[in-house]
């Protein structure tokens, strides 16, 4: 198989009605009213009759070579590329699913260390798609309907909230990590089977990596010039799909080094759903949203802002290109209908129009992004690839 399968919002959620239907109806078996009866219920007579308590003994864990191991896998090893077919298959087939991020990373490089943590919570479920993820003291949640192809984020630090739109949400691909998983399979080099561990849906065997099979695998899902080091250790479900996989990792970028201890968790996979959040119609009235093109005859960024509350002038403008990068605050606060054009001096300054594409714009080539933040605190309002 290819590239990894785009199972479109549609396409997609349509296969969930009758695996959510089975979870749903299984988790109501035995509900909690009858239960609770059956716990408050008193006799008028006590009875001398014995109570023989029932008792059932769990099926003990398969051995290594009892396990029911998915196609790409056996006792003797893991095929990265073979189960890798099997794992989208099941993910895609599944239709919704949660995934757990649990990321530390350190930055080492002419003289500075920087360490960086990141937890992330992603669920697909028929309604749509909500990602939770907290980095250092700052909460970032998206809730992306079904029927919208728009992102609805909340950011939150302390007592500070904003909200903000995203012309465009997070695809299922994205929640579901094709690309890195991919990555991760095909280019580890993985050794027998070592032992069996329980999972929500069973059980599940584990295997651990020997080395790197293929670099330009790796670097599908670790982007770096160069991946010197790859330890990690994967849990593959009787059901067909990666449970966990857990990995440390050093890579080299430029003059900088990576070090990266990362564990991603499948769960509920074809039994999550997901709802709306309570603030979700607050961000539909109040998050800023702008749109962005290309203008001045590929010199400027046209950019207009199209919904929320006004943005102080400390808000910080930034255009990228793949020669320069140019940053300076809003000339004035921005409020619904004013308009900007952005474009790069010759030497990489930040030129802002109010009234047009901005005298000594210079050629923006292939690669624009635009980005806005806020002055005083660590908000991102606005990111967009042109």
């Amino acid at each position: 198989m290819g590239d990894e399968s785009q199972f479109t919002r549609r396409s997609l959620l349509a296969t969930t009605t009758t695996a959510l239907a089975v979870g749903v109806s299984g988790c109501l078996g035995g509900g909690t009213d009858s239960a609770d009866e059956s716990t408050t219920q008193q006799t008028d007579e006590p009875t001398t009759e014995s109570t023989q308590t029932e008792t059932t003994t769990a099926d003990p864990a398969p051995s290594l070579s009892e396990f029911n191991y998915p196609e790409g896998s056996s006792q003797d090893g893991l095929d990265g590329q073979t189960f890798y077919q099997t794992h989208e298959s099941t993910i895609t087939g599944a239709g919704t699913l949660t995934v757990d991020l649990n990321a530390d990373r350190v930055y080492s490089g002419d003289g500075q260390t920087f360490e960086d943590s990141t937890t992330e919570t992603r669920a697909l479920g028929s309604s749509g798609i909500l990602v939770e993820r907290e980095q250092g003291d700052v909460v970032e949640t998206v809730w992306s309907p079904s029927a919208e192809d728009v992102g609805y984020v909340r950011m939150e630090q302390g007592f500070d909230t904003a909200y903000r739109i995203d012309n465009q949400g997070p695809s299922p691909n994205d929640i579901a990590v094709l690309r890195q998983v991919k990555g991760y399979l095909r280019g580890g080099s993985w050794g027998e089977a070592t032992e069996i561990v329980e999972d929500e849906d069973g059980y599940a065997v584990v295997y651990e990596s020997t080395g790197i099979a293929s670099e330009q695998q790796l670097q599908r899902a670790i982007p770096a010039e160069s991946i010197n080091e790859f330890d990690a250790t994967i849990q593959v479900s009787s059901e067909g799909y990666v449970n966990e996989i857990s990995f440390e990792a050093t890579a080299d970028q430029g003059s900088q080094t990576l070090e990266s201890d990362t564990t991603i968790t499948f769960q509920s996979v074809g039994e999550t759903t997901v709802t709306a959040p309570e603030w979700a119609a607050t961000a539909q009235e109040q998050g800023v949203r702008f749109d962005a093109s290309i203008a001045g005859d590929g010199t400027a960024v046209a950019l207009e802002m199209v919904n929320g509350n006004d943005l102080p002038s400390d808000a910080r403008l930034a255009l990228s290109t793949a020669q320069a990068r140019g940053t300076r605050p809003l000339p004035d606060d921005f409020a619904v209908g004013d308009q900007l054009h952005l474009a790069l001096s010759d030497n990489g300054e930040l030129l802002i129009g109010q009234d047009g594409v901005p005298n000594g714009a210079s050629e923006l080539g292939d690669f624009a992004s635009v980005t806005i933040r806020s002055g005083s605190r660590p908000f991102q309002y606005f990111v967009e690839q042109l």
